[in-house]
């Protein structure tokens, strides 16, 4: 990718002994960022990411990532439960995603006074991976190539 791909931030979340370490890292459209099943825009087309590294084909000119959105969240499974709330419930696991209602940014926040950005789909997958250890797929009857 080159330098004028767009540049976003991802959270790295690490558990030890009882202590919440997180660490934001420079998220470049690169290949070293994405998972297996991530979702992401080729052509304007969705897909779904089958194999690392991405195919020399996928450029920064072709290659995009998903902005998260309502519709995106709710294609996740997430249930709005206030204007600005947006939980999906995995038993034990309640993961909740705040939109900040002037900025319209979605943000997560783990620890209290401690949020951060969201912005494409495949951050929200690999963060839901990270906190959950559990894949964040699509509801029943929903594909990536639909």
């Amino acid at each position: 990718m080159t330098a004028t791909t767009p540049l976003f931030f991802i959270a790295v979340v690490n558990y030890w002994h009882g202590n919440l370490e997180l660490n934001l890292i420079k998220n470049e459209m690169e290949a070293k960022n994405f998972r297996i099943g991530n979702l992401i825009l080729i052509h304007d087309c969705l897909q779904e990411i089958v194999e690392l590294p991405l195919p020399e084909n996928c450029t920064d000119k072709n290659t995009n990532p998903i902005k998260l959105n309502e519709k995106w969240l709710d294609c996740f499974g997430f249930v709005e439960e206030t204007s600005d709330n947006f939980t999906i419930r995995m038993s034990p696991i309640i993961f909740t995603i705040h939109r900040n209602l002037i900025t319209k940014q979605f943000m997560c926040r783990l620890v209290k006074d401690y949020s951060f950005l969201v912005e494409n789909v495949h951050e929200l997958q690999n963060l839901f991976f990270a906190i959950t250890k559990q894949e964040l797929g699509l509801k029943d009857g929903i594909s990536a190539c639909s």
